[in-house]
């Protein structure tokens, strides 16, 4: 009788441990993803950064004599990430707006101090092919002057 008493309770401390070391892997399965996800979340908004700053200087640097620029597209450099930039607004001082026509994005403005500021939406998400176990989607809407 006793030495059946043994067995099941090596068993039973057997059981006891593997039951134990299943719980410790899942929570390390769980922080390990909690940290990548915190991590390429970090990596989305630094290149949500990089392109309002990409998107302004390619605002500044476009001639507006005869168009504007309404969207604009910019994929990072290890293709995790894509970012959809749309202007929505240019404030333009009343005076400078005439020089635009074929833009339908131009709001007039009556003071000089505002003039030049553009109102844009940036979209940021996840490419398809990412190594990225959630998607990631950053949206911001931001008052700039290039």
């Amino acid at each position: 009788m006793r030495k059946g008493f043994n067995l099941l309770m090596a068993i039973f401390m057997l059981l006891l441990l593997s039951g134990i070391s299943i719980l410790t892997l899942q929570a390390v399965r769980i922080h390990v993803k909690e940290y990548a996800d915190s991590y390429n979340k970090e990596q989305a908004q630094l290149f949500l950064q990089s392109v309002i700053e990409a998107a302004l200087l390619r605002i500044e640097s476009f001639k507006r004599d005869k168009d504007c620029i309404q969207r604009m597209n910019f994929i990072a450099p290890d293709k995790k990430f894509e970012a959809n930039v749309t202007l929505q607004r240019y404030y333009i001082f009343d005076k400078d707006a005439n020089n635009i026509q074929n833009c339908s994005i131009v709001q007039e403005i009556a003071t000089p101090q505002s003039n030049g500021y553009v109102l844009m939406n940036v979209v940021v998400s996840s490419t398809k092919n990412a190594k990225i176990v959630s998607p990631i989607r950053i949206t911001k809407r931001t008052l700039q002057r290039p």
